[in-house]
């Protein structure tokens, strides 16, 4: 047996170990997303506290409707009673209302990633892959958005909030309405981030 690789053997080496690399960068890349995204969420709710305590605004996160997912598409059947998928659709992620002007509603769609990015990816309704994988795992969805312009025409003080790295930006009002469209219409997949402006 020989102890020397071939060039062939080489290069499906290094091609496997790229691939595993890859494989383990989108593992801790949505790890770390998620975190970021938890830490973010962690800091509205003590912002939140703080504005209830000024009598500034009493916001709220919305309770996320789930149900138990089926052992057939689990890999591990075992543990059906403990994942789950959500069961509806969230509008977006947090509700409330200003004390001035008095009792205006608030309705808020909050995102991070960890790593400061050009734009926010809108994902559209169908937008799988040949796969039939989601073409983005990040981002806001489109019926996110529509809620969010919706209740900025019925009234409310509507945003988008995102953490982007180290960012803190926020994208309202007709600008909102304005990156829905470009999505729908196709002339934009994603909303750049010099639409929103810092707070």
């Amino acid at each position: 047996m020989s102890e020397t690789m071939s060039a062939d053997q080489f290069r499906e080496f290094i091609a496997r170990g790229q691939k595993a690399q890859a494989s383990a960068d989108r593992v801790l890349s949505g790890r770390r997303a998620q975190s970021s995204g938890k830490d973010f969420e962690r800091a509205l709710e003590h912002t939140h506290k703080d504005y209830l305590a000024a009598g500034v605004a009493d916001l709220w996160k919305l309770p996320v409707e789930t149900q138990p997912m089926p052992p057939a598409w689990l890999r591990e059947p075992q543990k059906s009673g403990i994942a789950r998928l959500l069961a509806t659709r969230q509008r977006f992620d947090y509700a409330g209302v200003l004390a001035v002007p008095f009792g205006r509603m608030v309705a808020m769609e909050a995102k991070a990633n960890s790593e400061r990015a050009r734009s926010l990816a809108v994902i559209l309704e169908g937008d799988v892959s040949a796969s039939g994988k989601p073409r983005h795992r990040h981002g806001v969805k489109v019926h996110q958005l529509e809620a969010l312009v919706r209740a900025w025409k019925y009234g409310a003080l509507a945003a988008l909030v995102w953490k982007n790295g180290e960012e803190r930006l926020v994208l309202a009002g007709p600008m909102l309405s304005e990156c829905l469209q470009r999505a729908l219409m196709g002339l934009e997949k994603a909303i750049d981030r010099t639409h929103f402006r810092p707070y």
